[in-house]
């Protein structure tokens, strides 16, 4: 596991300040953000940390259906050609 970790920064552009969020979750997963206020962007680093654990369920189900979409395709025969099959 990874520790929590985040950075604010402040950045000039054209139409005022916003603020760069990075935040990097308990299992590593890491995020960008431009927020327009600091409070808005405390906040958005105390959400991404609240969903920690729903984030992490979430990728475990999107790489099991990914494996399971290949081991069809495999079976199928789509992944022995350099064809994208869609003709």
């Amino acid at each position: 596991m990874c520790k929590r970790n985040y950075k604010i920064v402040p950045k000039e552009f054209s139409f005022g300040t916003s603020y760069q969020v990075e935040v990097w979750d308990d299992y590593g997963k890491y995020v960008e953000v431009y927020e327009n206020s600091m409070i808005s962007a405390s906040m958005f680093v105390l959400n991404w940390w609240e969903k920690s654990e729903e984030n992490k369920t979430y990728d475990e189900l999107m790489c099991k259906t990914i494996q399971k979409l290949v081991k069809l395709d495999e079976k199928g025969g789509l992944l022995t050609s350099n064809k994208d099959n869609l003709d």
